[in-house]
């Protein structure tokens, strides 16, 4: 493996490279540093019936060449049927930077350029960007767009698609979120047309789709769009509400369903609610239990400190007053001695808070 080497100047640099035969392509990587301590990778795809035409080819001390608009790069190394490595020698065109220039971009280093020339882009393009309107694009944002394939074409159809002129960096989310203007369509037709653009991509991050609306519409719940993004999000399925039906919970609406997917109530923690001694379950108490932590170490905890035979009810209570106890002493004092009754217990926390 060769040591990457220094940036020679602002349109040349120098590095090491390596490839990989695989099936029908020639992978190729690529590494250079700028400066002391930026290092960069470059990978690239060749088609084997374009390697021969490069000069690729076995042996020792090989010389070929990749020429592409920004510039050209010159590997030189040993190569087996395998693969190879080596260095590489990249000097960027004169003539693309000044193409650069005149639309309004200086400044690229060289490993931009490098970038520029592998993924072989026509400066032509930021000139249709600027007619379509998007003009004074930052120079990041000319890499991202290169670095994502974004093409004129792709931002016309999704802009005719949401029936809006979107900015540029709407546009990177789109392409990187991979949201054609055939996605689009499917969601328009799924929820309805005044989706907005935020919609679509909430929609799309999540990966709520017409079929998630349809499974979760046959489980019993018609719900709007962003009723909907709130059970994706929270990662309700068919079979989660399936298995709360089962748990003997009665009937639950959709806000049920949210909160008790929010507290993490499943059919495991319903079953143990049961073993408890709760019969008689419901959404509301279920969500009691799980928020305020009613679990067998606690009740133990209230009953070895005299209150045997309280019922589960009122360990719930006991539990939302977070009467611990501690508490349950000084009440005791309190009460010359005597441990108080449930409810003046509840009363006596009540006035302590």
């Amino acid at each position: 493996m060769f040591s990457p080497v220094f940036l020679i100047s602002q349109t040349i640099l120098e590095g090491t490279w390596e490839t990989e035969k695989q099936e029908d392509k020639l992978k190729l990587s690529m590494s250079a540093r700028e400066g002391e301590t930026s290092r960069n990778k470059w990978n690239a795809d060749v088609k084997l019936d374009e390697v021969e035409l490069l000069g690729y080819k076995t042996g020792n001390n090989v010389v070929f060449t990749l020429t592409r608009k920004a510039g050209e790069i010159v590997f030189t190394g040993n190569i087996t049927s395998d693969g190879g490595s080596g260095t590489f020698r990249f000097t960027a065109d004169d003539k693309y930077i000044n193409q650069l220039r005149q639309y309004g971009y200086s400044g690229f280093t060289a490993t931009e350029l490098l970038f520029l020339a592998i993924s072989d882009f026509d400066t032509a393009t930021i000139g249709e960007l600027q007619q379509m309107g998007y003009k004074d694009i930052p120079k990041d944002k000319i890499i991202t767009i290169v670095a994502l394939k974004i093409t004129p074409v792709f931002i016309n159809t999704i802009n005719k698609a949401t029936g809006t002129f979107m900015s540029i960096d709407r546009v990177i989310t789109f392409k990187a979120l991979n949201i054609t203007d055939v996605k689009i369509r499917d969601l328009k037709t799924a929820f309805g047309n005044d989706l907005s653009v935020q919609d679509l991509i909430t929609f799309t991050a999540i990966k709520l789709d017409p079929e998630y609306a349809a499974d979760i519409k046959a489980a019993g719940f018609d719900l709007s769009p962003m009723d909907l993004v709130t059970f994706k999000s929270l990662g309700i399925t068919p079979q989660y509400i399936g298995e709360l039906r089962k748990s003997g919970l009665g009937d639950l609406n959709s806000k049920d369903i949210i909160t008790l997917k929010a507290q993490n109530v499943n059919a495991v923690f319903i079953d143990e609610c049961r073993k408890l001694g709760f019969s008689d379950m419901y959404a509301s108490k279920v969500i009691k239990l799980k928020i305020f932590k009613l679990d067998k170490e606690y009740i133990d905890m209230i009953r070895n400190s005299g209150y045997k035979e309280v019922d589960l009810e009122t360990l719930l209570e006991f539990r939302i007053m977070k009467i611990d106890r501690e508490f349950i002493e000084k009440a005791k004092n309190f009460n010359d001695g005597i441990l108080p009754e449930p409810r003046k217990l509840i009363s006596l926390k009540a006035m302590d808070n």
